[in-house]
């Protein structure tokens, strides 16, 4: 099966049919496509389509791609009943309306669009994913989807979180680059694994004592002056604080699972309250006011640290991060290219050690074995010399 356009055949391949970024301007020059009564899937994406017509006889797709066109108004759909996917983000829409046939939609994504007001998706019983960031939104209404598990609304006028306490399945909530003032509303989410409210006008972490199965907090960007009330999220992975007013690294104990925290860009002067993280890969403390690097022994599994920007001057105190593959201490109070090469060795030696103390599991593993003759014995007694000769060296 294949259609034509300007006089080249496009053909459809796994029930799909790609046309993107091929300047279509009316979808009435595609030639053959109404025959394509089976077609599942059509990808327009990226020409510069004014408007929804001629795909009254696509009643089997499921996919329709028009993301990045010209089109200003959603119409036409009504036959397309089977729908599963529709994009249309990246257009001139300003209206949300004539959805009411799409009943087993699953995922609507309109963002970066113009639409202001939320309104016409209550025959969208199926819906689990709705995409509408970077419009002009300013109140978070008409919304009671339950099945919906992706709500994201970035970069909208929204100055209230409110009107979600019917979507108990979203696991995914994203409100950043909005003009919200406080945390709230959020009790019956208990679903949500991540929430993303940063660069808001937030200046204060509560009410989320219920978002037990969080693992993504985000509030980078607002006006936070303390770290609190995070000890119910005890599977939180993911915790991003950067450019905010932060003085102290507190309230961090039940915090086990994180993997990755973001401060930078706070008025920290200590690190300290980091003892629980064992699990900790990614700390990012840059463009502080550190004035010396302590209290990371238990920091194991850290992978990369990022302290440039502060006023340490002295290299310690990281000789327990063996995993340690990126460290970044460059404008502080250490010459730049002592810096530089004390991070190469501090790194090299990081790693030799996590080698050498492999290797020395591994031998003692071997001298446990039954059986060993003394010669062997012997071999593995001069090796672990060995390998203690080197942790003295790196350690140098």
């Amino acid at each position: 099966m294949s259609v034509e356009y300007k006089g080249k055949p496009y053909y459809v391949e796994s029930d799909r049919l790609n046309l993107g970024n091929l300047g279509i301007q009316d979808i009435s020059e595609i030639k053959g496509l109404e025959n394509l009564i089976y077609l599942e899937k059509l990808d327009l994406y990226g020409n510069k389509i004014t408007e929804i017509k001629n795909l009254d006889n696509l009643t089997e797709l499921i996919g329709l791609y028009l993301g990045s066109n010209k089109i200003t108004e959603i119409k036409n759909l009504d036959n397309l009943t089977q729908l599963h996917t529709l994009i249309l983000e990246d257009n001139q829409i300003t209206e949300l309306k004539n959805l009411k046939s799409l009943t087993n939609l699953f995922r609507l994504r309109l963002a970066n669009n113009q639409i202001n007001e939320i309104k016409n998706l209550e025959h969208l019983g199926k819906l689990t994913h709705l995409y509408l960031y970077n419009n002009q939104i300013m109140e978070i209404k008409n919304i009671e989807n339950p099945y919906l598990k992706s709500l994201r609304l970035s970069g909208n006028k929204i100055s209230e979180i409110k009107n979600l306490e019917e979507l108990y399945r979203l696991e995914h909530l994203e409100l950043s680059g909005n003009q919200i003032s406080e945390i709230k509303n959020l009790e019956s989410l208990t679903q949500l694994q991540e929430l993303a409210l940063g660069s808001n006008k937030i200046t204060e972490i509560k009410n989320l004592d219920n978002l037990t199965e969080l693992k993504t907090l985000a509030l980078s960007s607002s006006k936070i002056s303390e770290i609190k009330n995070l000890e119910n999220l005890t599977q939180l992975k993911g915790l991003y604080l950067s450019r905010n007013y932060i003085s102290e690294m507190k309230n961090l104990d039940e915090l086990t699972q994180l993997e990755e925290l973001w401060l930078s860009f706070n008025k920290i002067t200590e690190i300290k309250g980091l003892e629980n993280l064992t699990q900790l890969k990614e700390l990012i403390l840059c463009y502080n006011q550190i004035t010396e690097i302590k209290n990371l022994d238990n920091l194991t599994q850290l992978e990369k640290l990022e302290l440039h920007e502060n006023q340490i001057s002295e290299l310690k105190n990281l000789q327990n991060l063996t995993n340690l593959k990126s460290l970044n201490l460059l404008s502080n109070n250490i010459p730049e290219e002592m810096a530089r090469k004390s991070i190469n060795t501090i790194i090299e030696y990081c790693r030799k050690k996590n080698d050498l103390v492999e290797e020395l599991e591994s031998i003692t593993k071997q001298m446990e074995s039954p059986g060993l003759e003394l010669k062997d014995l012997q071999k593995l007694d001069q090796r672990v010399q060995k390998i203690i000769d080197e942790m003295k060296h790196y350690r140098q």
